[in-house]
C-alpha cells in the first residue's frame, strides 16, 4: 500500500479488528487533527497518504476495491445465512464453499439447542451466556449509534496535514483545509471521505445482517433465549465468511 495508513478510532470492537479488515481499529483518540485540537473521542477515520501524488491515488483506488470485494462477500454470507435460516439445518455437501464456518456455526447453534439442566455448572454456564448475550446487544447498539450519527474523516500526505471533515447525522459536510494545499491533495482527501462513509455505511450494514441472521435462524432452529444468544456465533460466521471469500 505504498506506506499508506488506514486507521480508525473511537469504536470499540470484538478483538479491536476491523470485520471488513480494511482499516487498522486504535484506540480512541490515538490521533488529533493537530496539535491545538484537544484529544477527541469522535469516531475517526484517519488516511495517512504517501506524498508521492500516483502512489496516494493508487493506495486509495485499491482500498475502495478491497471495500468492494467486501460488499461482494458481506452479500454471500447474507444469503447463506437466509438459506441457513429457511432450512433450519444445515444443506451443504463437505468440502463445498463456506462449509467449514457454516459447520461452526451449526454446532455452536446445536449447543445452544441442548436441554438446560439445573446442576450448578451448568447454571453457571448459562448466566455466563446471558452475560455475553447483552454485552454483544450493548455491542451492536453501540456500533449502530456509532456509524449512523456522525463521522470525523482525516487526512495527511505524509507527515503533511490535507484536511478534516466532519459528517454530521444530517449529512451535513463540513471541512477544514490547510492554506495552500493543493489540487490534488484535496481530490485525494474527497476519495478519502467517501471511502471511509462507504466503509460506515458497510459496517451497518454487516451490523444488519448479524441482527438479522441471529433473528431468522433462532426462530427456525428453535434456539431457547433467542437471537441474543447466537449474537456471537452470527458475528463470528460473518468475520469467518468475509475471510475465506478474499
Amino acid at each position: 500500500m505504498n506506506n499508506s495508513i488506514f486507521t480508525l478510532s473511537g469504536v470499540t470492537l470484538p478483538q479491536q479488528t476491523d470485520p471488513l479488515g480494511l482499516w487498522a481499529v486504535a484506540p480512541p483518540a490515538a490521533h488529533s487533527f493537530a496539535a491545538r485540537d484537544c484529544v477527541s473521542q469522535e469516531p475517526t477515520w484517519r488516511v495517512v497518504l504517501p506524498p508521492d501524488p500516483d502512489a496516494a491515488l493508487a493506495a486509495l483506488a485499491a482500498q475502495a476495491e478491497r471495500l468492494a470485494c467486501e460488499r461482494r462477500a458481506l452479500a454471500r454470507a447474507q444469503i447463506t445465512l437466509a438459506e441457513l435460516g429457511a432450512a433450519g439445518q444445515p444443506s451443504f455437501a463437505v468440502g463445498a464453499p463456506l462449509a467449514a464456518p457454516q459447520t461452526a456455526l451449526w454446532e455452536q447453534v446445536e449447543e445452544l439447542r441442548a436441554p438446560q439442566s439445573y446442576g450448578l455448572l451448568d447454571w453457571r454456564k448459562n448466566e455466563e451466556r446471558q452475560t455475553l448475550s447483552r454485552r454483544w446487544s450493548d455491542f451492536l447498539e453501540q456500533l449502530r449509534r456509532l456509524v449512523t450519527n456522525y463521522a470525523r474523516i482525516e487526512t495527511a500526505s505524509g507527515a503533511q496535514e490535507i484536511g478534516l471533515t466532519r459528517v454530521s447525522w444530517t449529512g451535513d459536510f463540513t471541512t477544514t483545509w490547510l492554506a495552500g494545499e493543493a489540487v490534488c491533495t484535496r481530490q485525494q482527501h474527497i476519495q478519502a471521505v467517501q471511502l471511509a462513509l462507504e466503509s460506515r455505511l458497510t459496517l451497518l450494514h454487516l451490523v444488519a445482517v448479524v441482527a438479522g441472521g441471529a433473528a431468522g435462524l433462532a426462530a427456525k432452529a428453535a434456539v431457547p433465549g433467542g437471537e441474543l444468544l447466537l449474537l456471537p456465533a452470527i458475528w463470528r460466521f460473518v468475520k469467518e465468511v468475509l475471510q475465506e471469500l478474499r
